[in-house]
């Protein structure tokens, strides 16, 4: 296995549950729904596990009215970028839950 995707399932794992590995653009991303018409993904990872950690977080509104693309139209409404720890990336998704699900 890709040392790479390894790596971003590990995260994922220490994300918790809520999240997923998704291919997006031929890339893989971690993702998660708040199941109210936004979601996330973390995505933009170091080239390299053992570089420093770094990603950004991107926040997307769906749009069920309109019937294109099954449903849903995407839509990148915010981002954070230059993420530099798992304690920080945690932090932010921590912040956005907050924001966007409470």
């Amino acid at each position: 296995m890709d040392t790479k995707i390894a790596y971003i399932e590990n995260l994922c794992k220490k994300l918790g549950n809520d999240y997923t590995i998704q291919v997006v653009d031929e890339k893989h991303t971690i993702w998660r729904s708040f199941y109210n018409g936004y979601d996330i993904e973390i995505a933009e990872f170091s080239d390299s596990p053992t570089d420093n950690f770094s990603c950004a977080i991107l926040l997307y509104q769906l749009d069920s009215k309109v019937p294109e693309h099954d449903g849903e139209i995407v839509k990148l409404v915010g981002g954070i970028e230059g993420i530099q720890s798992i304690d920080d990336l945690k932090k932010h998704l921590a912040a956005l839950e907050e924001k966007y699900i409470r």
